[in-house]
């Protein structure tokens, strides 16, 4: 798992969640490559933020409710 990765883990762990919109994206390669392998950690969960007609806008990733499962 790569710094990213850790630090993006880190961050969701301290305050809830973390979007990362597509306006301004430098390396969609990498955001993607990060919400992959954030979607695999058992406590977060990924979705995409969808905006007019059902649009993908940005991404999400945030800590599941343990009370869901």
């Amino acid at each position: 798992m790569g710094i990213g990765t850790k630090l993006y883990i880190a961050f969701i762990h301290i305050f809830g969640g973390i979007y990362s919109g597509f306006g301004r994206v430098q390396n969609p390669d990498g955001i993607y490559s990060i919400y992959a392998k954030l979607n695999n950690e058992p406590d977060i969960t990924v979705q995409y933020v969808l905006g007019i007609n059902d649009k993908p806008i940005g991404i999400e990733a945030f800590l599941t409710d343990k009370n869901e499962a």
